[in-house]
């Protein structure tokens, strides 16, 4: 854990690591996480996350403290951005959109 993590960062990360037990969705992030470092959808700086259980996800799957992250209550699933492509992650698994 950093040793500037807040509680608030905190909670949201136990949380999330919870919620993360389910082994489809675990599966679907470990997918996202490695899309996303291979570079298949290019530089990711901006995502939109249904909840904050979905925002403590994103922000673990990019592994970028300056992603800038917005709730959006449409949908139930996590959506990156990134330069070149769109990678959407829900519970049925990952999508990749031009």
């Amino acid at each position: 854990m950093p040793a500037s993590m807040d509680r608030r960062q905190f909670l949201g990360a136990v949380s999330a690591a919870a919620w993360l037990a389910n082994p489809s969705l675990a599966r679907n992030f470990a997918d996202a996480r490695r899309l996303i470092a291979a570079g298949a959808i290019g530089p990711v700086r901006f995502c939109r996350a249904a909840g904050p259980r979905w925002l403590a996800l994103a922000r673990q799957v990019s592994g970028d403290s300056t992603l800038i992250a917005e709730m959006h209550a449409a949908g139930n699933c996590a959506v990156f951005l990134g330069s070149t492509a769109t990678l959407v992650v829900d519970r049925k698994g990952c999508r990749l959109l031009p």
